[in-house]
């Protein structure tokens, strides 16, 4: 659709919205001939007509529209149900098979199909038992479809069947609770069956389901007709009449009444009444006839029908109705209906409306005292009142990240209005939030959710004191929708917002505004934004003071306002990917929650660190003091571990104990950036490995990404996402699934000179500024991240050097490969020193065979080595240029290899011996 027609469509809609078909059916039929197969223009225009009572016409466009899209069901039903009412079966059933032949489940088109062969043919059995099995399609793909169900306790009932029909009625009841029609049929079942108060319950039933059902009415008054009430069935007989003055069957019925009061003058004027509505109503012909026989004289000297005869108010003070009870009945089947008026009139309850049904009545919350006191928010409850205020555009849309506040906004209002702490022009207002997931719900067919959103929208006109608000408000975009129909909430909603017949206060986050919201320009120019900016520290400590009453109680706990301030420090500091005052109350609530089930009697601090902790995949040192002997345990901890890397590992230990301690000028950037150097099999990914196992307690924390993967420029898309329109846009990038998950954690770049230019302009920023956002505008924090990159390029490792020679040199080379802003953001470059024939004895020593060792411990066998094994491993295993890795590969092919044979080969061995002689390793059973 090209902007011109849209904007004319929108156009078009807003008028159409506003019941102004002449200039809408104008501008439908303007876009008609810009563009002869706008389905939605042509749909709109049938629509217009069918409401003028033009269905020739109303089909003409439905033909075309159908024509335009014939893989629309919804046009192909609408077409049928125009040609069903003219009526013209035979079309009808053909636009319904069509709708099925497009959607071989659209069960409303069986349905339809169903009775539009029993209209056909009304008498014929064979049509009705052929309509029975479209009915029963229709429900075999939607079991509680409620007109079809009824329907098929119509075909029951009129064979007689009342246990069968009885159960169909029952079964659409359960299906739409308010289905006034099952309710109508039940009260003929329980008439034949002689229990007139049961059939009575029922058609109040359907009276309530809808007021103005004259049928029911009618029938309620022939039940207290045959029962001498005359006064209650002349009150149900007018009330009838009074919605319809031609419903020949009430006017007879009247009739009826005033000749059982001797009253014939008056019976026959009721008589011929019914005439003039039906001449050829035959119990109407003969019962006048009969007057005329019988009572000659009468009909002429009594007295005339006075206008307070047929008004339901002058029989209403001479009868108990009896509504003023709930009444139970109980059907055979398992379902309890209760027909009468549910509130007493002695117990008058305030009337719900009807939109608070599908949400919730803050000012009613506030008023009761069931909301939290809102703190901080005084600016952006004033911004809230003054759009409120306006003439035009009086919408306001408060945008924030996910748990800054903007419920609370609302909220806030609400509780100034019960204190009265608003302008006059506020006082008696009321906030009802609707939430579109329980609008939706229940909408079973066509038209039910349009429908139920009209009635909101026409109750918030009548009622102007109600202020409208959406939480999530870009749900309502596409709410509602069906296929082939763009109508939603929003477009639904947008002539009365524009108009400003109705207030609507909108919340959103900032990504769902920019991603959904705004792109609906017309929408978003009926709202004025309102930013709803993070808490600062002291205002969530504020907060949390005066949620702690309420908590106290709640957990039966108490807890020092010292610890809610470390509970405000910890998730500052510690929680980086979340907002205050959600992340702080989150701990708060969590830590109460913990203590209360561990029996404690009070919120403690090692509670608060541990949550804080496992929030962030941290462990917390229980003091400053213990937390400063923890880590200068990092030397020796690294140094029992890594061998022969002594200076690198000085180094690493004094920048992260300095970055831990937030003695660092730039606390926001990294724990450390560091450039590991120097040739393969050194250990600078296990020294990796055990860094991020002294800070964190596991391997586990180390997060390793192999940059030979982003050798090209498109893979910047891996980290951060692919923009929206390719492919990969809703896939989950590596910083967002991995970072976000361990915001504390060690970052393992492997190989970094392999990386894309463009992959290291993204890192950058992530080492100068300690965050990202990615595509979808997640903001990744890194500022309790140590980056560890390594490279095998800078080659320049010699015991013969100093480290500061190895160093400068290595920076030389560095700057050769990267550039220099890239190098200038590394903390330190640290250069690893080849592995020396004594340090490779170590590590086989100390490192290989221990491995080794636990291996054959879990298979339950001792091993022991003889003196010349460790040598001759070293001899053969020992390389300069590949390092460790070498020894490793030698010792699991002479020693692993060997024993795995060994193994098979004496399956019951306990205990082995492994010996190194004449140049080779051989394996002894010892018992």
């Amino acid at each position: 659709m090209d902007r011109d027609i849209e904007s004319l469509f929108e156009k078009a809609n807003d008028y159409y919205y506003n019941n102004d078909y002449d200039n809408a059916i104008k501008i439908f039929l303007e876009i008609v001939q810009k563009d002869s197969k706008h389905y939605q223009s042509l749909q709109k225009i049938a629509q217009i007509e069918l409401a003028r009572g033009n269905n020739q016409k109303s089909i003409e466009f439905y033909e075309k529209c159908v024509t335009a899209n014939p893989e629309d069901a919804n046009i192909w039903n609408d077409l049928g149900n125009v040609y069903f009412d003219i009526p013209d079966f035979d079309n009808a059933i053909r636009c319904y098979k069509k709708a099925i032949e497009v959607d071989d489940e659209y069960y409303w088109a069986y349905y339809n199909i169903g009775l539009g062969i029993e209209e056909k043919n009304p008498d014929n059995s064979s049509s009705k038992e052929n309509a029975k099995e479209w009915f029963e399609k229709a429900i075999k793909i939607k079991s509680n479809y409620h007109p079809a169900l009824n329907e098929l306790g119509l075909y029951y009932l009129d064979k007689g069947e009342f246990d069968k029909a009885e159960d169909f009625f029952n079964r659409a009841i359960q299906g739409y609770k308010d289905y006034k029609y099952p309710y109508y049929n039940l009260s003929k079942i329980y008439k034949e069956k002689n229990q007139p108060e049961k059939a009575k319950a029922f058609l109040k039933k359907a009276i309530k389901c809808d007021p103005n059902y004259i049928g029911a009415l009618n029938n309620l008054g022939i039940l207290y007709y045959d029962e001498t009430d005359y006064d209650s069935a002349l009150y149900y007989y007018t009330k009838a009449i009074e919605i319809d003055n031609f419903y020949k069957y009430s006017l007879y019925n009247i009739g009826l009444v005033f000749d059982a009061f001797g009253q014939y003058k008056k019976a026959y004027e009721m008589y011929k009444r019914a005439l003039d509505s039906d001449p050829k109503y035959k119990p109407a012909m003969e019962e006048k006839k009969r007057l005329e026989n019988d009572y000659p004289k009468e009909i002429k000297k009594g007295d005339d029908i006075q206008p307070d005869d047929l008004k339901s108010a002058t029989y209403k003070s001479k009868i108990k109705l009896d509504d003023e009870k709930e009444e139970t009945i109980s059907t055979s089947t398992t379902s309890t209906i209760t027909p009468t008026d549910e509130i007493k009139k002695e117990q008058p309850v305030q009337e719900e409306l009807f939109t608070e049904k599908f949400g919730r009545n803050v000012t009613k919350l506030a008023k009761d005292g069931k909301l939290f006191e809102v703190v901080g928010r005084d600016k952006e409850i004033r911004g809230v009142l003054e759009v409120l205020f306006k003439i035009k555009k009086n919408n306001p849309i408060l945008i924030g990240k996910a748990g800054v506040g903007k419920t609370a906004v609302v909220e806030g209002l609400a509780q100034k209005i019960i204190a009265g702490d608003v302008p006059e022009f506020f006082k008696n207002m009321e906030i009802v939030e609707i939430n579109m997931g329980m609008l939706v719900a229940g909408t079973n067919y066509r038209g039910d959710f349009e429908k139920r959103l009209k009635r909101i929208i026409d109750e918030l006109k009548e009622r102007e004191n109600i202020i409208l608000f959406i939480d999530e408000i870009h749900t309502m975009l596409g709410a509602g929708e069906t296929e082939g129909s763009s109508l939603d909430a929003a477009n639904i909603l947008k002539p009365a917002l524009a108009r400003g017949e109705l207030r609507c206060i909108g919340a959103t986050t900032t990504e769902e505004y920019q991603k959904y919201f705004q792109r609906d320009a017309a929408l978003d120019r009926r709202f004025y934004s309102i930013m709803v900016e993070e808490l600062d520290r002291d205002a969530t400590l504020d907060i949390l003071k005066k949620l702690k009453p309420k908590m106290t109680e709640h957990y039966k706990l108490e807890i020092q306002d010292k610890f809610l301030e470390i509970i405000v420090d910890l998730a500052e500091e510690e929680v980086k990917n979340r907002v205050f005052p959600d992340k702080a109350i989150d701990v708060m609530e969590k830590s109460f929650s913990r203590c209360a089930l561990d029996g404690k009697k009070e919120v403690d601090k090692e509670t608060i660190k541990n949550i804080v902790g496992e929030l962030v995949g941290v462990r917390f040192i229980e003091t400053e003091e213990d937390k400063g002997k923890h880590l200068l345990e990092m030397e020796r901890f690294l140094k029992e571990r890594v061998f022969g890397q002594d200076e690198a590992i000085d180094r690493i230990s004094n920048q992260i104990r300095m970055t831990k301690q937030k003695l660092d000028l730039k606390p926001e950037q990294p724990d450390g950036v560091f450039l590991f150097a120097g040739s393969s099999g050194v250990g600078k990914t296990y020294l990796a490995k055990q860094i991020a196992s002294f800070l964190f307690g596991s391997e586990d924390k180390l997060i390793t990404l192999n940059m030979s993967e982003f050798t090209e420029a498109h893979s910047v898309s891996k980290l951060l996402g692919a923009p929206p329109g390719y492919v990969g846009y809703d896939s989950i990038p590596f910083f967002s699934l991995k970072i976000l998950e361990n915001p504390s954690c060690v970052l393992l770049l492997d190989e970094i000179e392999k990386a894309h230019p463009e992959v290291l302009k993204v890192l950058l920023q992530v080492f100068d500024e300690g965050r990202i956002s990615d595509t979808k505008g997640r903001v990744i924090f890194f500022s309790n991240v140590t980056i560890i990159m390594t490279s095998n390029a800078i080659g320049v490792t010699s015991s013969s050097l100093g480290f500061g020679d190895q160093e400068q040199k290595a920076e030389l080379k560095l700057t050769e490969i990267f550039p220099i802003e890239f190098v200038n953001r590394i903390d330190e470059v640290v250069v690893f020193n080849y592995i020396e024939k004594d340090v490779a004895k170590n590590i086989l020593t100390n490192l290989i065979i221990k491995k080794s060792l636990k291996i054959f411990e879990k298979r339950g066998i001792e091993v022991e080595f003889n003196s010349t094994f460790i040598d001759y491993i070293v001899e053969i295993g020992y390389s300069k240029k590949f390092g460790v890795r070498n020894l490793e590969r030698i010792f699991e092919k002479e020693v692993m290899t060997s024993v795995s044979k060994f193994l098979y080969q004496n399956p019951d061995v306990k205990k082995i011996s492994i010996i190194s002689e004449n140049g080779r390793v051989t394996v002894q059973k010892i018992y």
